[in-house]
């Protein structure tokens, strides 16, 4: 008997890369925003290099070198990139999470939310170093899950998101709290007072309503802030007991969960094999603007790329792959983003780089990325960028001194346009990403296919060093 599948949810008017890699790749931001921005990130970098030190010193790697690289398909420009586990005490890796949920929730909310409001609710007393934080956390989630199904059901309100934080102090150890963003549901009239009365007696602790939202962005600027607060954790003086204790307590727990509607529609697009992408576009005036787009994911046209398997992981030990991948391995070409240049540009992510392959399936990657360079100057040039050696040479002007930072997704932006009323369900209308550091639109974790070893790179002819004029392959 043939086994029965479940068809993917269809959504409308969605978008391919290729129509999104044609209309963002070549747009400029402005170089001194770009180079703040990387700036920015360098600083985290340093932040995130002593971290990793402290937990290296307890026996807890968090970075693996990888044999993967990513390389513009304008400017040529290679780098290699580290897997960095998942847990939400490292700052690039909350970071990205961070960017993740707040695209959708402009998406979801636009630019002028109406009736959204935020609240702080407590765990309780601080857990004391060495205390029973694990447990502490899940039956934090637990609960504040539970809040959000008696919420809708009892009072109409809708939970949208939940975003956890924990902030340690010597003196006093680690206070556990979230932030919650929740609004009505339409047609329906809430009493705040008696609703946060219900909160605080259902959760047992102290909660306090924050009153409603004035904009989206200072909303989400005080709802999706760092996890745990680095700077203040390496200030502390038992920094070196306190961090493992922490990463061991946190591993594994999802500290930003989306809830109510906003889980419903972000398991729908994962289901429907779609996400959420900024893409120029131009009104019926000619005048440019920025829109939130459903955009098609897929794999690579010169071969599918298999997602591994999960496996059962200790929180001191990273994943591992035990079989190997031919050379060139093409793994995705991503979405434009401004990684190397102040101007958007594709990038190949491939396993096993070699410019001067010794087998036939290397050289025939190398044809079909040779493919999707010419595809991606041509959208290039279409779009009046630069020429790339100009382009690198701006971007030196701004920046030489500092290594680019992998795996970062920091995003920050000016307060958006006003709107009048919603978007359809494929697009919402956004700041452009003038200030945009990177988001390479891809989890290395679901790209990497099965067999695959995760091995440090070897010696190849190519410096991993950018932007710099005259340095790549």
């Amino acid at each position: 008997m043939p086994i029965r599948t479940k068809p993917k949810p269809k959504i409308k008017n969605a978008l391919s890369p290729t129509a999104v890699r044609a209309a963002n790749t070549g747009i400029q931001i402005p170089p001194t925003d770009w180079a703040k921005a990387a700036a920015s990130a360098a600083d985290l970098a340093e932040d995130c290099e002593v971290l990793e030190g402290i937990l290296r010193a307890a026996g807890i790697e968090v970075r693996t070198p990888t044999n993967v690289i990513t390389m513009g398909l304008v400017t040529g420009r290679i780098e290699t990139l580290d897997r960095l586990r998942n847990t939400g005490l490292h700052p690039q890796v909350a970071a990205k999470n961070r960017a993740h949920w707040r695209l959708y929730l402009e998406y979801l909310l636009g630019p002028d939310p109406e009736g959204l409001r935020y609240a702080v609710v407590t765990s309780g007393q601080p857990v004391p170093l060495d205390g029973d934080l694990d447990s502490r956390t899940e039956d934090f989630h637990r609960t504040i899950s539970k809040l959000a199904y008696c919420a809708r059901r009892d009072f109409g309100v809708d939970i949208l998101l939940r975003s956890s934080e924990v902030t340690y102090k010597t003196s006093r150890g680690a206070h556990l709290h979230a932030n919650l963003l929740y609004r009505s549901i339409v047609g329906t009239v809430i009493h705040w007072p008696v609703f946060m009365d219900f909160v605080a007696r259902f959760m047992g602790s102290y909660c306090s309503d924050r009153g409603p939202v004035q904009s989206l962005d200072a909303a989400l600027a005080y709802v999706l802030k760092p996890p745990v607060p680095v700077k203040d954790l390496l200030a502390c003086t038992d920094r070196d007991a306190a961090i493992p204790w922490l990463f061991r307590s946190l591993f594994g727990k999802h500290l930003i969960t989306p809830l109510g509607s906003l889980k419903q529609r972000a398991a729908r697009h994962r289901a429907a094999g779609v996400k959420l992408a900024k893409v120029r576009e131009f009104d019926a005036a000619g005048r440019e603007t920025w829109r939130i787009r459903v955009v098609e994911k897929n794999a690579i046209e010169g071969g599918p790329a298999a997602p591994c398997p999960t496996d059962a992981r200790e929180p001191d030990q990273p994943k591992r792959r035990t079989a190997a991948v031919s050379q060139n391995f093409l793994l995705c070409r991503t979405l434009p983003v401004p990684r190397f240049t102040p101007w958007f540009e594709p990038m190949a992510v491939i396993a096993n780089y070699r410019p001067h392959p010794t087998t036939v399936d290397g050289l025939e990657s190398l044809l079909i990325l040779e493919q999707w360079k010419a595809q991606a100057r041509a959208d290039w040039d279409r779009n009046r960028a630069p020429d790339p050696e100009t382009a690198l040479g701006i971007a030196s002007l701004y920046d030489g001194t500092f290594d680019l930072v992998l795996y970062n997704t920091t995003t920050v932006q000016n307060p958006p346009p006003s709107s009048s009323g919603p978007k359809p369900d494929t697009e919402r209308i956004v700041d452009p990403p003038d200030k945009i550091l990177t988001d390479l639109s891809f989890d290395l974790e679901d790209w990497v296919p099965e067999g695959f070893t995760l091995e440090p790179p070897p010696e190849v002819e190519w410096e991993n060093r950018c932007p710099s004029i005259g340095s790549g392959p």
